[in-house]
């Protein structure tokens, strides 16, 4: 189930809530994934600026307290005040890098598009496709999630439509972002070698934390996966997230926690040595990432990965 009312994006499944506000900047925010919640107001939820901090980079003079270093984006660039990994970096013929892309459109479809080439979960499902553009170099990125209600699943992928008049260069371009108020988790990644694959390793994360396949394929070295979960959380009990991403090729996930304390996501195809040359008119198509919630430990994770895979 979506609904779009009074500029917030409302994702819900069975048991999880995602939420998402355009705000007055028309930048897109991510404001909260979890189990399902009561507000009253969405601005309640969503983090203030309201005075000007030292050595953050202001995004523009008539809204100095605003910077996009402090936001909590669904999808990041760099080069107007984010000092973050971005999730989406393009090089325009005159060698500019900097990107803003801005809240345009949506659509609400009760179905879900095959992805050309590429696998992807199938079956019932709600779909959100957000446009947002950057009317500077007249590029347009297309976001799309697909909520599977019973599964407590949403997928997520990413669209880049090159509407210029120039060829662009495609430097780094995640499927998704997801940043965080709070970043007291703790990471799980599936590490290994061959013959002996998907060893679960646990760490805490500050700064950035990489893990990726440069080998044309995902390897047995790192599993194209994540979770991120409380300390306190077990197999049957506690929060935890987990992200997937449905690709076999060179892969790369970020996990990001800044001086602030705001925790970043990011999974895609891997950035390095990558360089996509975007011609007029064509279009640039993302793999897709499957992201769940569960409050019932690695048991409720596990299950509804299951759940939604197995299904489709």
């Amino acid at each position: 189930m979506i609904k779009f009312e009074n500029g917030s994006f409302k994702i819900e499944t069975k048991n999880t809530m995602y939420l998402i506000n355009v705000l007055d900047s028309k930048h897109l925010s991510h404001v909260y994934y979890g189990k399902r919640i009561e507000y009253d107001n969405i601005s309640d939820l969503t983090p203030k600026f309201d005075f000007e901090q030292g050595s953050a980079t202001s995004y523009s003079k008539e809204s100095k307290p605003f910077s996009l270093g402090k936001a909590l984006l669904e999808v990041a660039t760099f080069g107007k005040g984010d000092y973050r990994e971005p999730s989406l970096h393009l090089e325009m013929e005159d060698g500019s890098r900097v990107s803003d892309f801005l809240f345009k459109s949506y659509k609400i479809l009760n179905d879900k598009k095959q992805m050309d080439g590429l696998p992807s979960l199938n079956g019932p499902c709600t779909t959100l496709l957000i446009s947002l553009v950057d009317e500077v170099i007249g590029v347009e990125i297309v976001l799309e999630y697909n909520s599977f209600y019973e599964e407590n699943v949403i997928t997520r992928n990413m669209k880049i439509i090159n509407g210029s008049k120039q060829e662009i260069v495609i430097d780094k371009a995640m499927s998704m972002n997801i940043d965080f108020y709070d970043s007291d988790y703790e990471l799980m990644t599936l590490d290994g070698a061959w013959i002996r694959e998907r060893h679960i390793n646990l760490r805490n994360a500050f700064g950035i934390t990489k893990i990726d396949s440069k080998k044309g394929v995902s390897s047995a070295d790192h599993n194209p996966f994540i979770a991120i979960k409380r300390k306190e959380t077990n197999e049957f009990s506690g929060d935890v997230y987990g992200f997937s991403l449905v690709y076999s090729g060179n892969f790369e996930i970020n996990v990001e926690v800044s001086p602030h304390n705001l925790l970043r996501v990011m999974l895609g195809i891997n950035s390095f040595d990558f360089k996509w040359r975007l011609k007029k008119g064509e279009i640039f198509q993302t793999p897709e990432v499957v992201l769940t919630y569960s409050s019932d430990g690695l048991n409720g994770m596990s299950t509804n990965f299951h759940e939604a895979i197995q299904k489709k």
